[in-house]
């Protein structure tokens, strides 16, 4: 359990917690110089005891844990069974634009577009479905406030984290600045929420999404050398089975709106010649 002095400080403006006390009795059920459990203030405290809570930054001679020293890395090297996924992809998206080989595509019937889309959507998928599941990289590691971790040519470095009250949950949160190799930033807040009714833990990812790929982020807890458990997964190409999707959503819209006309145009057609 981690346990810090009432008069300990971290560095936290009062304006960086949102949200009211849990409780207004705090002075009465705890005096000055009471070690103070991280849990408890969590649970019961006000975010002047959250901060209290929070140790200090540690200084310690021990270097930061980089990937390759981190507790658990793993990643899914490309075997048969995802490469074929791809293969299947590629000969459904030949097979998809097929019907539209020698036709003039300014008059190909518009249901007819919406069934090669969507097909075509199918085979996008499937394609990233593969390179998802052959390619995914997860790392968990433990790093300092201030200390750089890497993966698929991404630095995520930890700048912070405070603590954040609602009115039915407490939370620590994580400050990450993600850089990419051209120096394009960005910053994630991942959290862990404590739930008081019912007593619940839950951890909430945050996730940078790029056209090639999705980062997963997700804080966990505070080890006893003063470094934050963090998790991160990097999963390449997932955006194409939402790309994928959508393709299909659009066929499907273009085929039935195509199946409509021509059956109005048939009508129509009948109408005059009656």
């Amino acid at each position: 359990m981690l346990t810090a002095s009432v008069s300990a400080s971290v560095g936290l403006d009062d304006d960086s917690v949102t949200g009211p006390s849990v409780v207004t009795a705090f002075s009465s059920r705890f005096t000055p110089g009471a070690p103070v459990t991280l849990f408890d203030a969590l649970t019961i405290g006000t975010p002047s005891m959250l901060k209290t809570a929070l140790p200090a930054r540690v200084t310690t001679s021990a270097p930061p844990l980089s990937v390759s020293k981190s507790t658990f890395s793993r990643s899914s090297p490309g075997t048969a069974l995802p490469l074929a996924g791809v293969a299947l992809g590629a000969g459904l998206a030949v097979a998809s634009v097929a019907p539209l080989a020698k036709r003039n595509l300014a008059r190909a019937p518009l249901h007819l577009w919406g069934m090669v889309i969507a097909h075509l959507g199918i085979a996008v998928s499937l394609a990233g479905m593969a390179i998802s599941t052959a390619y995914t990289q997860e790392t968990l590691l433990a790093v300092g406030v201030g200390d750089p971790a890497r993966i698929a040519g991404y630095t995520v470095r930890l700048e912070g984290v405070r603590p954040l009250v609602s009115d039915n949950w407490s939370a620590l949160e994580g400050r990450l600045a993600l850089t990419d190799e051209s120096g394009a930033r960005f910053v994630l807040r991942p959290q862990v929420r404590y739930f008081t009714t019912p007593v619940t833990t839950t951890n909430e990812s945050a996730i940078a999404t790029m056209w090639n790929g999705q980062l997963y982020t997700v804080l966990g807890a505070l080890g006893d050398d003063g470094r934050w458990q963090l998790r991160l997964w990097w999963k390449p190409f997932v955006t194409l089975i939402w790309l994928g999707g959508a393709l299909i959503a659009i066929g499907g819209a273009l085929s039935l709106v195509g199946h409509q006309y021509r059956l109005w145009r048939t009508k129509q057609r009948a109408e005059a010649f009656a």
